[in-house]
């Protein structure tokens, strides 16, 4: 008798597939519903507790003031669900109002709403909305409703008043307050107190500002402020059905309240178990996940996390024709994928402890997150902190400026055709602009700090589940262009440190290469990765001794294997434990480290073999010239070109000086050149060249004490345009492939079609870059909305609080973006299938175990001798027996009208490049 059918039938229920299909055993089952389990339910536990806690301070059950940790009811996220589904009602509700002017039916209100459409309308809707939300929760009666809608409409009002007539001050106490943690209310008094001292002359030239107060709107029965809080409840209430007003007992002379009704109870219980299904983070699986069979079979076994899609698209058609395709799917991609699930991990535990204790010491090294962000710069004036007063910035014109700004804005209500920012020269202080743009790369730098700390954080609490485990198997998903992602948070296509507590978890025997290649991936992970193999396993025997030192005494050996210069620190360490196992019992030493074998520059490596272009190929290793050793470097050769070019400027009377400096102080080498050239073949312009050289150049030109702005500007902009010059010196093919992709895609694009093609795996990919018609309409007392396709998405401060539904199938093809997403697209859909050959190939070959990032692929160090030769092989074959460019070419020129498959562009010609040279390019992968 089968074991499955042994099986609970409460255990069964869970599954995704049919009970005779489980091959596993009751205990597996239920360790793999444990597993999956995890972090669902303590996300919903989460998200009840964070929700328990909103209505507990905002129905201010500890004490009047409601302190109590954690946001409003209004704040949580299944209200921003909330909102971006029922809000679109209510405006419509309060545009019929506004409409009635226009109709000119309007009732004795008219007054109101003629007021009413010269106030932010749009933005009281959220407002009222997110108030009522909170109101409802605490069965507040409708007079205290309306009046907190009123009067939180009348202060977004206000801070509008006072930004409109006198913007620079209203920025400044904006900031000064946010910074010090205030809440609206307090903000809103300090903006009132500072308003009408400005008002009546008391600040910069003494000038009175009359037009500066703000009239408090009447309060009573009959006035605008009682109807905005009332007309705004009531059609909230009827458009929505969210909220009920009704007496609390059978006497009618009670007051009404505002409750909840039970379409509001629904969606938030629904939608709570909705982001409790799908939020959190996934798992490896404790047993090797389900094999994919067609795009929606597949993957978890259980019904706890849902049964995933193989492809991460959002596209039902494309989906369904996804699905009709699994006949085609199953000869490679399947495969390929279930290979690279079956791939069995484990925590590295030696690599692993280093890193705790690196973290509890509060060390940032090797690539680690700092605690504390980065200190604002100093006055490049006076070399202080600057701060909310800071009198270096100031600009003895500001007042007269502020000053008539406010009568150009009141002419301009008047209709007068008034360009103010053009009147109105801004601040050119050149400190406070110098100041301003430091500070700007400083937050950007605390703002990526805080999201690597974050990372950190949830990848260290996966760690910390995943280590009981002797080994782990992760679902593996694929985006729209076939490239292949395991799913959760710390996974082997990770960051280094994550990289680098993972390794598989079945060991292989060195033998008789492994030793070499084991070399070779700790040169590699150090960064000494551009020389031959032979120099890179003699520079691992000449540094043996301190490399061993490591290993043994990792945390007292921080400044050699965790310094600046370390490509991939904790990935060397790693490696670095390895070496002593091999010192210590040989070549029969069972390695479970995964060495990488990675492309040089992979997307100019596909664009020279597709095109035969020979100097391409060679420069990008895809060729080895008989007679020489070791790796062809192309960001080294693109550093040359343009050292050459900059040579010939020195005596230009222009650009001499910048010339000079540049080739002094050895500005240019690969690093400089690096990201300019790796990201020609995806579509990047000379803008993204300019910004990657300014990126490179400004701490150089720093460290000079070249500080002035335009200086720098400028010399930054000068070798871009050298770099952008030397790269066709050095790489044509590229170029030319990826400017008729380019002119192929406009011309499809008239369709409004998608584009589609297939790869040589069998993988149809479909792109489909949809425009996007938006307003953001910013509420100044907090949060924004944005209205996309007439739906609104609820944003709170950062790109991560966003929520977004939006109907595919009522957008329109983009243009722009698919023109610009082919180059990148059709490439990455290539390195794709090389990957998705290769598994295969290996698989077939008895390898059992994979590290696969794209255009990295890794295997246990005992079996890389044959797996780079397998890598080598599938690369030829890709392109010895298949012509990507003409089958993508074909297929969009059919869909054409035929008065436009005259204008199909011409097809590059192609090189003199031998494809069987890449069988022997022993630097191809490397």
């Amino acid at each position: 008798m089968n074991k499955n059918q042994t099986l609970p039938v409460s255990l069964t229920e869970l599954l995704n597939c049919a009970t005779e299909n489980f091959p596993y055993s009751e205990p597996e089952l239920r360790a793999l519903i444990e597993r999956e389990q995890t972090i669902r339910t303590q996300w919903q536990l989460d998200l009840e507790d964070d929700w328990n806690s909103a209505m507990v301070k905002t129905k201010g059950g500890h004490g009047r003031e409601g302190k109590v940790h954690g946001s409003n009811v209004s704040e949580q996220q299944a209200s921003r669900y909330l909102a971006v589904q029922y809000l679109p009602l209510a405006i419509e509700g309060v545009m019929a109002l506004l409409n009635k002017l226009e109709a000119k039916t309007a009732t004795r209100d008219k007054q109101y709403i003629e007021l009413l459409a010269s106030l932010p309308w749009l933005e009281f809707v959220a407002i009222a909305f997110t108030n009522m939300i909170d109101c409802a929760v605490k069965h507040d009666n409708v007079t205290t409703v309306i009046e907190r809608i009123a009067g939180a409409c009348e202060t977004e009002a206000r801070w509008r008043h006072y930004a409109t007539h006198a913007e620079s001050l209203f920025d400044r106490i904006l900031e000064q307050q946010y910074k010090s943690g205030k809440n609206t209310e307090h903000i809103t008094k300090v903006l009132t107190v500072a308003m009408d001292r400005l008002a009546s002359g008391k600040y910069g030239d003494k000038v009175e500002r009359p037009e500066l107060v703000w009239e408090n709107w009447p309060k009573g029965k009959d006035s605008f402020s009682r109807w905005l809080g009332q007309t705004y409840m009531d059609i909230i209430c009827v458009t929505t059905g969210l909220f009920v007003q009704k007496n609390d007992t059978f006497k009618h002379d009670t007051p009404k309240r505002l409750h909840t009704s039970e379409t509001f109870e629904e969606f938030i219980s629904d939608t709570q178990a909705r982001i409790g299904l799908y939020g959190g983070y996934y798992l490896p699986l404790p047993v090797p996940p389900r094999d994919w069979t067609t795009t929606q079979c597949g993957g978890f076994w259980t019904r706890v996390v849902g049964q995933k899609k193989l492809i991460k698209n959002w596209s039902k058609g494309y989906q369904e024709e996804m699905l009709n395709h699994s006949e085609e799917l199953a000869k490679v991609v399947f495969p390929a994928i279930n290979a690279a699930q079956h791939t069995a991990w484990r925590i590295n535990w030696p690599v692993y402890e280093v890193l705790k204790e690196l973290i509890e010491d509060g060390r940032p090294i090797a690539g680690l997150p700092s605690a504390e962000d980065l200190p604002l710069p100093v006055c490049p004036k006076c070399g202080k902190p600057v701060d909310a007063d800071h009198t270096c910035f100031a600009d003895p014109e500001q007042a007269k400026k502020d000053k008539l700004r406010a009568q150009l804005l009141k002419r301009k209500a008047k209709g007068e055709k008034i360009n103010i920012e053009a009147e109105i020269e801004p601040n050119k202080n050149p400190y406070l602009r110098d100041w301003k743009a430091d500070a700007a790369e400083v937050y950007r730098k605390n703002n990526s700090m805080k999201s690597r700390r974050l990372d950190l954080k949830y990848g260290l609490d996966v760690a910390r589940i995943l280590e009981s485990d002797e080994r782990f198997y992760y679902v593996y998903q694929t985006d729209f262009r076939g490239r292949l992602y395991p799913c959760g948070i710390l996974h082997p296509q990770g960051t280094d440190w994550q990289k680098g507590i993972l390794q598989f978890a079945d060991g292989v025997e060195l033998g008789e290469h492994g030793a070499k290649w084991l070399a070779i991936h700790l040169a590699n992970t150090y960064g000494n990765d551009k020389v031959s193999f032979e120099d890179r396993v003699k520079w691992v025997q000449e540094n043996e001794g301190w490399i061993l030192e490591c290993a043994y005494h990792p945390l007292d050996n921080t400044d050699k294997w965790a310094h600046k210069d370390v490509s991939e620190p904790f990935c060397f360490l790693a490696a670095c434990f390895e070496w002593a196992g091999y010192k210590r019992e040989g070549n029969s030493y069972k390695s479970h480290c995964a060495v990488a074998l990675d492309g040089s520059c992979s997307g100019i490596q596909h664009y020279s073999a597709m095109l035969r272009d020979e100097v391409g190929a060679i420069a990008t290793n895809v060729k080895r010239v008989p007679g020489t050793s070791g790796k062809n470097d192309i960001y080294g050769d693109v550093a040359k070109a343009t050292l050459g070019l900059i040579e010939k400027d020195v005596a230009d009377a222009e650009v001499g000086e910048y010339a000079t400096l540049v080739l002094a102080h050895k500005m240019i080498d690969r690093k400089t050149v690096k990201r300019a050239v790796m990201t020609l073949p995806y579509g990047s312009k000379f803008q993204s060249c300019s910004e990657y050289i300014s990126a490179e150049l400004l701490p150089k030109l720093a460290a000079l004490g070249i500080t002035e702005r335009a200086q720098k500007t400028a010399i930054t902009k000068y070798v871009a345009k050298r770099v952008w010059e030397a790269i066709p010196l050095v790489v044509q093919a590229a170029r030319e492939g990826m400017s008729y992709l380019q002119r192929l895609a406009n011309l499809f694009s008239t369709q409004s079609l998608p584009i589609t093609w297939q790869t040589p795996t069998g993988f149809y990919v479909q792109q489909s870059y949809y425009s996007v018609e938006g307003k953001r309409v910013k509420i100044m007392t907090g949060g924004s909305i944005i209205l996309k396709n007439n739906l609104p998405v609820w944003k709170t401060g950062s790109d991560e609080d966003k929520v977004t539904f939006q109907s595919i199938d009522a957008r329109t093809i983009n243009p722009t973006r698919q023109v610009s997403g082919i180059a990148p697209n059709f490439v990455h859909s290539l390195d794709a299938s090389h990957l998705m050959f290769s598994v295969c190939a290996a698989r077939k070959a008895g390898m059992n175990s994979f590290a696969l990032i794209h255009d990295s692929l890794g295997t246990h160090a005992g079996k890389t001798e044959e797996f780079a030769k397998i890598i080598r092989d599938c690369f030829y074959r890709l392109y010895a027996e298949n012509k990507p460019l003409e089958t993508i070419t074909h297929h969009l020129v059919e869909q054409l009208p035929s008065e436009l498959q005259v204008k199909a562009p011409v097809m590059p010609k192609e090189g003199d490049l031998n494809l069987e040279d890449i069988k022997e390019a022993l630097y191809l992968f490397a």
